[in-house]
């Protein structure tokens, strides 16, 4: 389980208050000013409110890491006009927040691609190719379209949480790119 902590001037304490989240899963560039794609938070409800609020102003946050006790301190660039944002009351004081931006959802663009496994992450950036490209994909081609065209036009993002297992973010070539590079394997394959 991560934990998000951040410290706030509380006025009529005349001092510093740390509140701190939990965070079941989350997807973030890697790097100390960190594009967050994913996070989902959770704990007492003025805690979270904080937290969340710290996030959206981009203000510094420590992640920390029960399991291993390491710490990272981030910067989180969270854009609002291309994400959705669902805020949750649960009983008992407490509150959990989705945040999930437009990345993550199947689109043309640069998308996130995740999966459990390696094969489920490639399997999803197939599937995103295949619907937005006008070019007759088979399915035959994956793991081919993965090593030699995709992979390479991917960055690996730092990830939390048992569906988050693999992701990198996705940047598809263009249309005429990837025909070009699935013409030079076919003439490849033909000349064998």
């Amino acid at each position: 389980m991560l934990t998000v902590t951040v410290e706030r001037w509380h006025g009529k304490l005349h001092r510093y208050v740390q509140h701190r989240a939990f965070v079941d899963s989350i997807i973030h560039e890697r790097g100390p000013s960190s594009f967050c794609h994913y996070i989902s938070l959770w704990g007492k409800s003025q805690d979270v409110e904080a937290v969340w609020e710290s996030m959206k102003r981009g203000e510094c946050s420590t992640v920390t890491s029960e399991n291993t006790k390491r710490f990272l301190w981030l910067r989180f660039n969270l854009r609002k006009r291309e994400s959705r944002v669902i805020v949750k009351r649960l009983p008992g004081n407490l509150v959990h927040v989705l945040y999930v931006n437009a990345t993550l959802m199947p689109r043309q663009g640069t998308c996130v691609v995740w999966g459990r496994t390696e094969e489920e992450m490639i399997d999803r950036a197939y599937r995103i190719v295949d619907l937005f490209s006008p070019i007759p994909l088979r399915e035959s081609w994956k793991h081919w379209l993965w090593e030699h065209v995709l992979r390479p036009r991917t960055e690996e993002l730092s990830s939390h949480g048992e569906q988050f297992a693999h992701a990198r973010l996705l940047r598809p070539p263009a249309d005429r790119k990837l025909h070009a590079a699935i013409a030079e394997n076919l003439n490849t394959l033909k000349n064998l």
